[in-house]
């Protein structure tokens, strides 16, 4: 409900009342997950170039369901082992955010369970600055690295069914036939059934960031 009020100059403006407030289960845009995650990156020292760092934030995008900054535990895992290669364990990772965000977990959280623990994208470049530091051989992986981690049959181009296969054990969403025909259809420019890589790429943006602000089927699993 919205009602009318005026200001010291006796124009009107709207007064939201409690009823407008943001469903606390309803994502964030896209505009407002990218301010979140800006804001924490200010706040860490990092070694990446702003050309990686775009890529490992449009990574994180890809679990950050809620759009808040922030993703589970069991994400941050998949997250790291399928997309980053840092082929880490629960407790490796438990190790890592108590040395650079202690305070994420609390010894309720530890008593209670870990999946309740939401790591948030300060803490994930902190943790993958720390980790690239150390090792040498370790790289930010790239679209064209995830193109060819969805291209199964290794032919230079990704299909339906590989898009719904990996969209299921990668990010845990469960597209129907017709989602993924909806999410291809405006960057298959040659309605062939399938993507090559620069289309790919314009389908990764327009899912996870703000050019994708009304792609919301890719972040919400079908029922």
């Amino acid at each position: 409900m919205t009602e009318k009020q005026t200001d010291i100059d006796g124009n009107q403006v709207s007064s939201k009342q409690p009823n407008d407030k943001k469903d606390e289960n309803e994502p964030n845009s896209a505009a407002k997950q990218e301010e979140i995650m800006n804001e924490m990156l200010s706040k860490v020292e990092h070694p990446f170039e702003p050309d990686q760092i775009e890529e490992l934030k449009s990574q994180f995008k890809m679990f950050d369901k809620m759009r808040d900054g922030r993703v589970p535990m069991k994400d941050m895992l998949s997250l790291m082992n399928t997309f980053i290669g840092l082929k880490v364990v629960q407790e490796e990772l438990l190790d890592w955010i108590n040395e650079h965000s202690p305070s994420l977990i609390d010894e309720q959280q530890k008593e209670a369970t870990l999946s309740n623990v939401r790591i948030d994208f300060g803490t994930f470049i902190r943790i993958l600055g720390d980790r690239f530091i150390k090792d040498k051989d370790q790289k930010v992986v790239t679209n064209r690295d995830l193109f060819n981690k969805f291209d199964l049959s290794a032919n230079g181009v990704v299909g339906r069914y590989e898009l719904q296969h990996l969209f299921k054990n990668m990010l845990g969403v469960n597209l129907t036939e017709q989602e993924v025909t909806d999410m291809m259809k405006d960057t298959d420019v040659n309605s062939d059934g399938f993507m090559e890589f620069d289309e790919f790429e314009q389908l990764m943006k327009k899912l996870f960031t703000n050019d994708g602000e009304s792609k919301k089927s890719a972040s919400t699993p079908s029922k």
